[in-house]
């Protein structure tokens, strides 16, 4: 394989994981958060995977919820302001 090949490749990966995680930075409080939706193409059950990492790094909440669970900066928002339970 090639050089070339090997970059065609690995830039078709990074697309293909870019376009199953949608972000958005939300304030809030005096933090950031990076809410993200990641779909999970399982074969047998297909989801997605809601969760809000800090502006340190941790992980704050991270919960499955339906493939097509409509991600907006409004739903983010009111995700993190309601203390990020389960939606």
């Amino acid at each position: 394989m090639t050089a070339r090949s090997v970059e065609v490749l690995d830039r078709s990966a990074r697309q293909r994981e870019q376009a199953m995680t949608k972000k958005l930075s939300i304030a809030w409080e005096g933090r950031w958060y990076e809410v993200r939706l990641e779909m999970v193409a399982d074969e047998y059950e297909p989801h997605a995977l809601l969760a809000a990492i800090d502006d340190a790094g941790a992980t704050v909440a991270k919960h499955r919820v339906p493939v097509n669970f409509k991600f907006t900066r409004d739903i983010a928002n009111e995700w993190v302001r309601g203390g990020f339970r389960e939606p």
